[in-house]
């Protein structure tokens, strides 16, 4: 079985906030990114949002506590579907500063 495309920047225009998150798997469910993102906040290039559907787009860095860890994530890829760990670790570059 085949890994679905990562789709290029402008191929499909901005991605949802949390359905890439979903996609790249920071959290087990959709619903899950949605929460974390609404109560919590995630800040897209040093802006703060609550948004989940709050437009990504490649090359923006997010940041964002779970739990007592702050990630730092560069978006790299988009994907159209969620797949395994192997695909969701070309979506991001992480920046997160070290434990």
């Amino acid at each position: 079985m085949s890994a679905a495309p990562a789709v290029p920047d402008g191929a499909e225009g901005a991605h949802r906030l949390d359905v890439w998150l979903w996609h790249a798997r920071v959290l087990s469910t959709r619903a899950a990114c949605a929460r974390l993102v609404a109560e919590r906040g995630i800040r897209i290039n040093g802006r703060p949002t609550i948004k989940p559907g709050a437009r990504l787009h490649q090359g923006d860095v997010l940041t964002f506590a779970i739990g007592q860890r702050v990630r730092v994530l560069r978006v790299v890829a988009f994907n159209r579907r969620r797949g395994n760990a192997a695909e969701a670790a070309i979506l991001f570059e992480d920046l997160s500063p070290s434990a």
